[in-house]
């Protein structure tokens, strides 16, 4: 069980290539939500659109530079959009750069963990000129 991310040019193909597809274990993915979280990306107060709301998979939030947080809080296939992917990957650079330049001596585990948000990163910079990507 986990959450796999396809960029919206690539719905099918499962490689593990973080320009086309990234995938996290149930267990790892709290840490990209706790990320997003603490840069401020995400909307807790829009509301989950109901089955019937058109193109409800896309549904964006009002608040620019922000992505509703149900969007990855399960795999129900919501679609991020370019621009929240690009809100994503700039917040979520700029703390990685940061946090490198400030933290020299991180431990192994804090490095792999700074190393799993910029590749996250790196992926929803590298999904927004195609579509965007599905949270599945």
């Amino acid at each position: 069980m986990g959450f796999d991310l396809f960029r919206h040019d690539n719905r099918t193909a499962a490689r593990f290539d973080d320009e086309v597809y990234f995938r996290a274990t149930a267990h790892a993915w709290p840490l990209i939500v706790q990320a997003l979280a603490a840069v401020g990306v995400l909307d807790q107060a829009i509301p989950t659109p109901s089955s019937e709301a058109p193109d409800r998979l896309a549904t964006r939030s009002p608040v620019p530079g922000t992505v509703p947080e149900w969007k990855f809080l399960d795999n129900a296939g919501w679609h991020v959009v370019p621009e929240e992917c690009i809100a994503i990957a700039d917040a979520l650079e700029t703390v990685v750069r940061a946090t490198r330049a400030a933290l020299a001596d991180l431990d192994d585990d804090e490095r792999a963990r700074l190393d799993f948000v910029e590749r996250f990163a790196r992926f929803s910079r590298t999904a927004a000129p195609h579509g965007g990507y599905a949270v599945r």
